[in-house]
C-alpha cells in the first residue's frame, strides 16, 4: 500500500463540489490520525520514546516554502521506499506519520 500522499492543485478546487470533496478527504487524514493517536495512548501501556510530535509556525520565504514541502515529501518517499525494498515487514512494529503544510489565514485586525 502506498502512502497517501495529496498534493493539492487548481485543479482540485475547480468547482465547489470538488473544493468540498478534497477538504473532506484531507479532514479525514487529519481525523484519522487523531483518532489512532488517542487510540495508542489510551492502551495501558503507551510507548512513550516512540513517539514525537510537533508544530511549527514561522514566516517562510517563497524558496523556504518549497524546500521545506520537498523535504517533508522525501520523508514519505522514503517510508515508501524501505517498505519496498523489505516486503515481509510483518515482524515490525507499525507507526503512523502525518504530514500537513498549510499557509495560515492572517489574523483580523479590529
Amino acid at each position: 500500500m502506498r502512502p497517501t500522499l495529496i498534493k493539492l492543485d487548481d485543479a482540485l478546487f475547480g468547482a465547489p463540489a470538488n473544493r468540498d470533496a478534497t477538504v473532506a478527504s484531507v479532514a479525514g487524514i487529519i481525523d484519522q490520525a487523531r483518532d489512532d493517536f488517542v487510540d495508542y495512548m489510551q492502551q495501558p501501556d503507551p510507548d512513550f520514546d516512540h513517539i514525537t510530535m510537533g508544530r511549527a509556525v514561522a514566516r517562510l520565504t517563497e524558496s523556504e516554502q518549497d524546500e521545506m514541502m520537498q523535504r517533508l515529501d522525501a520523508i514519505i518517499e522514503d517510508i515508501h521506499a524501505r517498505r519496498e525494498s523489505t516486503p515481509d515487514r510483518s515482524g515490525f512494529p507499525r507507526f503512523a506519520i502525518t504530514v500537513v503544510m498549510h499557509q495560515l489565514n492572517e489574523p483580523t485586525s479590529h
